[in-house]
């Protein structure tokens, strides 16, 4: 819609009881027809083009692309916390493990991208994180002990994989949303870093085998 000369109107209103037979009928479902509603202003100056976005089905395609482009992000935090978790707990975990957890967790958005032309993208979004964490979990069991793989990495991976995933889900808030995560997660590692004496846990080399 344009309003082509430029001047001051009162009272603006677009109502769907007007334009419903050419808008609704175009909308792809019941619930965007639902969102629908009208567009009204009690002032508006004019001159300029007025449009409205459409309410849209999530897109699976665009969204599995984002979450997989973001996955290094999701592995760095991860990563950084099993490391201050492994210094806290005297647990030695050779490269090759490290290198072993990023394939497992590159699993679940590998596995998800593939899904997601099939299936419904929250089904898929499950069974992916699903085979991820017991990738994770059925591999440190081996590594250092049922105890660690089942509390400390899984819920880890829960966080940091899982939950830093489906922030995405929630358009406008990811940013404020993995924010907030990063914030907590420093506060977390200061707090359980802060007697730790850096300096004395490099020089000492890696610790041996804590397998619990």
């Amino acid at each position: 819609m344009t309003l082509k000369k430029a001047a001051r109107h009162s009272s603006f209103r677009i109502d769907e009881k007007k334009v419903q037979n050419e808008i609704l009928l175009a909308l792809p479902d019941k619930e965007c027809r639902e969102l629908f509603g009208k567009l009204e202003y009690a002032n508006l100056l004019s001159g300029f083009q007025i449009g409205m976005d459409m309410p849209q089905k999530l897109q699976p395609g665009p969204l599995a692309g984002q979450i997989a482009f973001f996955a290094p992000v999701s592995l760095l935090f991860f990563f950084a916390v099993m490391f201050i978790i492994v210094t806290i707990r005297g647990i030695d975990l050779h490269p090759m493990n490290y290198a072993f957890l990023a394939a497992a967790l590159f699993a679940f958005h590998l596995l998800m991208a593939y899904l997601v032309d099939h299936i419904s993208i929250h089904v898929a979004f499950l069974i992916s994180s699903a085979v991820s964490i017991a990738l994770v979990v059925s591999y440190l069991r081996l590594v250092v002990g049922p105890r660690f793989a089942f509390r400390e990495a899984a819920l880890a991976q829960f966080i940091y994989l899982v939950l830093f995933s489906y922030a995405f889900f929630f358009r406008g808030f990811t940013g404020l949303a993995i924010t907030i995560g990063s914030i907590l997660t420093l506060f977390a590692a200061m707090q359980l870093t802060g007697r730790v004496r850096w300096s004395e846990v490099f020089a000492s080399g890696p610790p041996r085998g804590d397998r619990r």
